[in-house]
């Protein structure tokens, strides 16, 4: 089981500026949420790593890379969502379709 992350949907004092908390199993470091720790207005969670997506339409993501499903992408722009699957990554089309 992966940990358990809240996005900033949850309103404590610490979310409301985009954090995320996340707690469980980190045999995979993640758990570890990337420095800095603010601006996240999405996040997901795969087998062994996690993601987030922040303000600025970007994409971070930590904890178990066997696979490559940490390694983001070049162009790294214009997301508006990001799902976490047991090894990989899925997301859709960027606002400009690329």
């Amino acid at each position: 089981m992966t940990c358990i992350i809240l996005p900033a949907a949850v309103r404590t004092e610490a979310q409301q500026t985009g954090s995320i908390i996340a707690w469980g199993d980190n045999t995979y470091d993640q758990c570890v949420v990337l420095e800095p720790n603010y601006d996240f207005v999405g996040v997901s969670a795969g087998g062994h790593h996690s993601l987030g997506l922040r303000l600025d339409g970007t994409v971070c993501a930590w904890g178990g890379n066997n696979y490559g499903q940490c390694d983001v992408p070049g162009y790294n722009a214009d997301f508006t969502a990001v799902a976490g699957g047991d090894s990989g990554i899925v997301s859709p089309s960027s606002r400009t379709g690329r």
